[in-house]
């Protein structure tokens, strides 16, 4: 409340002292009291809303109760994510975040699995992957174990074997994901420390390497 009134009583010196401004120019020209008022208003007030929104953008951010984490997104581009500093579940998930080095790759796994779960990334990797991936890391196990067998195989042989085993990692996959991506949000959203979050589509990006 007191930044208000602050905001207010500035916004307010500033306006007054800039319609004077004007209304002593434009009676040094000549100008009537009635055309003075006219002409100074619309600019005055102009001003004023325009003084004010910026004055309450600064006071918002000096007082706002809220810290930051700067991280890069898919295109590269730099983005801001607000935690609130009153919030003890947001507090703690900023933590477990600015625990990880900076653009490092637990650090966007952590960043990403925060925006869309809203849990930590070390109670996503503890308390629901092992529940979720399974299926999909026997799978990757699987075709990591057709390629090497397939390595003692002249090229010809090895090549065509390998080509097949992928087509059928991908045939597999059509059906493992959409059901794994389900369950890591059931998953995330049954955690006690969560905050909730709508369904994602797309989940590869938080599969660890």
């Amino acid at each position: 409340m007191l930044q208000l009134i602050v905001v207010i009583v500035i916004t307010t010196f500033v306006t007054v002292f800039a319609y004077k401004k004007m209304s002593s120019y434009m009676k040094s020209k000549g100008l009537s009291k009635g055309s003075i008022i006219l002409v100074s208003f619309f600019p005055s007030a102009l001003l004023y809303f325009f003084v004010y929104s910026i004055l309450s953008m600064i006071s918002y951010s000096l007082t706002s109760p809220t810290v930051i984490v700067k991280y890069k997104n898919m295109d590269n581009e730099n983005v801001y994510l607000e935690f609130n500093e009153e919030n003890p579940l947001e507090m703690s998930l900023y933590k477990s975040i600015k625990s990880y080095p900076q653009e490092s790759f637990e650090f966007r796994r952590a960043i990403l699995i925060y925006i869309d779960y809203g849990v930590s990334l070390k109670d996503f990797d503890e308390k629901v992957r092992p529940i979720c991936q399974s299926d999909f890391d026997k799978l990757s196990s699987w075709y990591g174990q057709q390629v090497k067998y397939w390595q003692q195989f002249p090229a010809n042989v090895r090549n065509v074997e390998i080509e097949k085993a992928a087509k059928e990692l991908v045939r597999r996959q059509k059906i493992i994901v959409p059901v794994m991506q389900n369950c890591y949000y059931v998953e995330s959203q049954k955690l006690p420390n969560h905050i909730p979050r709508k369904p994602v589509i797309d989940n590869s990006k938080y599969y660890a390497k």
